[in-house]
């Protein structure tokens, strides 16, 4: 969120140099990232928060893949710089 919050002021300053095209890109990437964090946060406490061994291992395993796939998200953010 603090990323968000704070490149929206930086945005003014690196249009003089970069395309607007690739700042709405990153920016775009950016929020993915964000949306992916918050969903795998709530799997983490679904974890938590379900009865019986089975339901939570199955959720661990989907967790892990959720936290892989924000990873990805998170790298792709970063390289689109």
């Amino acid at each position: 969120m603090a990323a968000l919050k704070t490149g929206e002021g930086d945005e003014e300053r690196v249009e003089e140099v970069v395309a607007k095209r690739f700042i709405e890109e990153h920016e775009g990437y950016g929020r993915q990232f964000l949306w992916g964090a918050g969903t795998v946060f709530g799997l983490a406490i679904l974890v938590l928060a379900l009865p019986g061994r089975a339901a939570a291992r199955w959720t661990k395993v989907v967790l892990v893949a959720a936290s892989v796939t924000v990873a990805g998200l998170g790298i792709r953010a970063v390289v689109s710089l």
